[in-house]
């Protein structure tokens, strides 16, 4: 039994990570990593599998798919939650022919728009276009130690605090 309804990939390639500008909410806009919602009995690893494949049209192997946090959010206030939820993260390396094949040049799908950015420019701390808990996410992700991350947002989905623990594991 999943503990959270979704899964998140982050696929790298060298000093690279793939982004999706999503066209749909939930982060309509903004740059995230791809992923989506668990199916009803699968596991996070088939998901994440799945969910690379429909979003990239990349068909990789699940032993190239490394576990490596827990993305875990709260949207509301301290007192009312609306939602709480999370998602299973990995983070799957393909090397430059994979990538040149496929990703060349920025790619529009029906979730938004494919393109890889350097890690640096995504994790950059004045850059307001990515999705606010992926800095500590992916930060915490490429060190390669597994990592619970807990984001609190408001009701206007403003991230206001985030907490990183290293080496619990929730799902």
């Amino acid at each position: 039994m999943n503990k959270y309804h979704s899964v998140v990939v982050f696929v790298i390639c060298d000093d690279e990570v793939l982004m999706l500008n999503r066209n749909k909410k939930f982060w309509m806009g903004m740059w995230n990593c791809v992923g989506g919602k668990i199916e009803k009995n699968e596991t996070h690893l088939d998901a994440a599998v799945r969910e690379t494949f429909e979003e990239t049209g990349l068909n990789i192997n699940k032993e190239q798919f490394l576990y490596l946090a827990d993305l875990e959010w709260f949207f509301g206030d301290e007192e009312n939650y609306s939602e709480e939820d999370g998602a299973y993260c990995y983070i799957v390396h393909i090397d430059n022919e994979v990538k040149n094949k496929y990703f060349c040049n920025p790619i529009s799908t029906d979730e938004g728009i494919l393109a890889f950015k350097k890690i640096d420019w995504v994790l950059h701390h004045d850059n307001t276009g990515v999705v606010p808990d992926i800095f500590v996410l992916l930060s915490n992700m490429l060190k390669g130690t597994f990592t619970t991350v807990t984001a609190y947002y408001d009701k206007e989905n403003h991230l206001y605090d985030i907490i990183s623990r290293e080496g619990v594991k929730n799902g």
